[in-house]
Parts: structure tokens; sequence; C-alpha cells
């Protein structure tokens, strides 16, 4: 009864952490597979400010280099990736789709209205392989176009209806410099300006929906998307080259930084086969690069929540390594005072000859029966304990993690990449303590492992003797 007792109590504490891990690594699992696969390469700022403190100056780091998005393109985790110019252009006459009443217009002067030109280097668009958006009306760019300086744009169809524009129809944007110290923004403040007339090829409807759980920045993420116009990368060069020359023209005593093409302002994207391949990316980022650079995915919203979720898996695990350590001693201990009472029926039966294999043998199954009804007992009665107090602790943590998720987006969501928060009722409900049979078999294997080999040890520390010296 006594051997019963301690083996119920070790194996229901195991079967409560073995059971607990294993649905919260199941729950981790399924969190990050709603984690988008999208990242971009951009500064580590942890580094940098680290590199800083302990140096007392910033790092000296190579800029980012469309030879070195080339290389980290062809990592193996990468399944598609893109890096592209952007500018904007301005208009007075186009208008803007506006999903809100008071729509926020980052760079908007009076009566110009600002336009994001993305740059598209290949005839496959980023943002339609990705699902972002589909190509509704149309066609997209052909190879001579995207190889060279050719005007023609893709826009949305709200874009579109809202000026009254149709595949084949011509709009006009400018690219505008303006005198220093300009108070108005009208046409005799124009330090230099030049013109683009774009031809529409193709309309654009997005696919996504945006919940990043803020109801502003979701209207506006959406309006960036559909106030998008997609053009050759030729011609945003162009049009930041324009720029760079007249602002070197505006100010001619004071040195201005040329640059090659992928010094320009360039985005990257890069999708991933899977989101939990993140770690590992980074990591390849960084040989690449530079340990200044970092991946930077959609991970952060639920960052508070999966470190919440590894500090429960955790604890489990230090439990569960804690109960087979103070199993295999307690039940080591008790074997072997329990021998120590039959020591003589041990050399007894040494001194008429039986063999010690058997003796062994019969002391495990002795001990295996015991063992057997109590572990079982245990597993059945650790699953109801496992799913009545681990899920009220689990869920304390992820309502205390839930409060400190950032209300902050990042760039990758800007793109239309974006995974909406999820509340901790919602990553709760993948919570599932299961007698799966990879559990039982785990549970069996370490509890019978445990019992078997203090017997078996044990039982060793007698029978090495004569029977003369046992019996004596």
């Amino acid at each position: 009864m006594l051997f019963f007792l301690i083996t119920f109590l070790l194996g229901l504490t195991m079967a409560v952490a073995l059971l607990v891990m294993q649905a919260v690594q199941a729950m981790s699992i399924d969190l990050r597979k709603n984690l988008s696969g999208i990242t971009t390469i951009s500064h580590d700022m942890d580094a940098i400010r680290k590199y800083e403190t302990l140096t007392g100056e910033l790092p000296n780091y190579p800029i980012l280099t469309s030879e070195m998005l080339e290389k980290i393109g062809e990592l193996p985790q990468v399944r598609n990736f893109e890096h592209y110019s952007q500018t904007h252009l301005l208009s007075d006459e186009i208008q803007r789709v506006n999903l809100q009443e008071d729509s926020m217009v980052i760079g908007a002067l009076e009566n110009w209205m600002p336009f994001e030109l993305r740059g598209v280097r290949n005839i496959e668009i980023f943002d339609v392989e990705e699902g972002v958006i589909e190509i509704s009306a149309g066609r997209t760019f052909v190879e001579q176009e995207v190889e060279n300086f050719v005007t023609v744009a893709i826009v949305s169809e709200n874009f579109a209806m809202q000026n009254e524009l149709y595949v084949g129809s011509v709009f006009t944007l400018h690219d505008i410099v303006w005198i220093d110290g300009a108070t108005t923004f009208s046409e005799q403040y124009f330090f230099a300006s030049r013109a683009y007339s774009f031809e529409i090829v193709g309309l654009f409807t997005p696919l996504v929906e945006i919940g990043t759980g803020d109801a502003e920045i979701d209207a506006w993420i959406s309006e960036e998307i559909e106030n998008r116009i997609f053009v050759p990368n030729p011609v945003v060069i162009t049009a930041q080259r324009f720029q760079l020359d007249e602002f070197a023209r505006m100010y001619p005593d004071e040195e201005i930084a040329y640059a090659p093409e992928e010094f320009f302002w360039t985005f990257n994207a890069f999708a991933l086969y899977s989101p939990q391949e993140i770690e590992n990316f980074r990591k390849d980022v960084k040989k690449i690069a530079s340990e200044f650079y970092t991946a930077i995915d959609l991970g952060y919203r639920h960052e508070p929540a999966l470190l919440a979720i590894e500090s429960f898996e955790a604890q489990a695990f230090l439990i569960l390594q804690m109960t087979i350590v103070a199993g295999f001693i307690t039940l080591s201990l008790f074997i072997i005072l329990s021998t120590h009472d039959r020591k003589q029926e041990i050399g007894i039966l040494l001194a008429l000859g039986e063999k010690r294999g058997r003796i062994v043998f019969q002391m495990i199954a002795e001990v295996m029966v015991v063992a057997l009804i109590a572990i079982i007992a245990s597993l059945l009665i650790g699953n109801l304990v496992a799913s009545s107090i681990s899920e009220n602790m689990l869920a304390e943590s992820l309502i205390a993690a839930e409060s400190e998720t950032s209300p902050i987006f990042n760039s990758t969501e800007t793109m239309g990449f974006v995974v909406g928060n999820m509340s901790a009722d919602e990553i709760l409900s993948d919570y599932n303590i299961s007698l799966s049979a990879m559990t039982m078999f785990t549970f069996f294997a370490i509890n019978i492992g445990v019992a078997a080999f203090a017997t078996v040890l044990s039982a060793l520390y007698f029978l090495r003797l004569s029977p003369r010296k046992i019996l004596m």
C-alpha cells in the first residue's frame, strides 16, 4: 500500500506536468501557425542600442544592398521575396480613396494630395502572389515595361472609380521640389517640377481584411492599399534621381551624397515557408548582412502571449524533470528498504540454487503489478486535475500578457500583411488536455522505466553478494 501510494502521487504529479506541457506545446504551435510568414529586413535597434551602451558610440555597419537582399532571398527558409523602390508624387486633381471622414493623409500639402508609387521589378507582382491584391481587370506588366522607363500603372478599382478612370485611361502626377521656406504650396513656390503621365494597364482589388485592433489604423492601412499605384521600378528610380539632382542644385554649397540605385529608399519583403522558421531566418540574415540587421515579422503582436505560454511550458517541464528525479530516488530507497526486509528470502533462494536473473525478474514483476495499477490511476486522475487547474492558471497568465500587447504596427502591416490581435479567450480555445496515444506511451514509458530501473538497481545491491553474506 505504501509503495502504491508513493507511485500514485509521483505519477499524478508527472501526469499533470506531462499533459500540461504537451497541451501548451500544441497551443504554441497553433498560435504560431496563425502568424504571417511575411517578414522584412531592417535595423536591429536592440543590437544597436546595446553596442552604443557598451562602447559609447554608434556602430559602423554596411548599408543593406541589393546583393545582400538577393543572397538572403536564396536562403532555404524563403519561399518568395521582393525588394523595391518607393516614392510619393503629388496631384491637385486626382482624388484619394477615403474610407473614413477624417482620413489621416501623411504628406498632404494644402490641395496637393500624395500618392505612393510602388516600384515593380518582376512581372510577378509580390502583392498579387502573396494574396494582398488580385488583378481584376486589364493586365499586369510585361518584361519590357519592368526593365525600362515606361509610364504604365496598375491602380485599384476604387481609385479608378473615384477619379472616373478605366483601363486605358491616362492620369498625371507631379514630382515637385519646393523652394526652401515656402509659405504656401502654390506653383509660384516650385523650385523644380516634373509631370508624369501614366497609362492604366490594369486594375486591382484588395483581398486582405485589416485587423490590427485599432479602427483608425485599420482604415489608414486600407486606404494606403487602395491608393497604392504600381509602376515599373525604373520610373520610381528616375523620380528619386530627379529629386536628388534638384536638391543638389538648390544647395550648391552643400555636399549631396550621390548613391547607386540600391541605396535609394528601398523596401523589402520575404515570404517564409513557415512562420516557425523565423528564428533560423534571423540568424542567417545576421550572417549575410550584419549583426545590426534583423528580420521583423508580425510575431510581436503575440509575443507577450507566446512568452507566457513558453514560461508555463518551462515550468511544466521543470516539474516533470524534478518528478522523474524524485521518483527514481524515492522508489530506489523504498525498494532497497523493502528488499532489505526480504534479504533472508533472497539468500535462501540463492542458496537453494535459484538463478539471480529469475529472482530479479520476480522482484520486477511484483513491483510492476502494483506500479501499473498506480500508474493507470494516476494518469486518469491526473487528466482531470490538469484540465481543471492548469487552464485557470494559464488563463490568468494570458490575461496579464494581453494587457502588455503593443498597439503599434510595423512596416509589414503597412504593406497589407496583418495579423490581428487575439484575445486570451481566443488563444485559450486551442488549449486542450487530452490523452493521446503519444501522451500515454510517453507517460507509461517514463513511469515503468523509473520503477523498473529502481527495482533492478535495488536488487543488484543484494544479488552482488553471496548467499552467506546476505544471510549473515
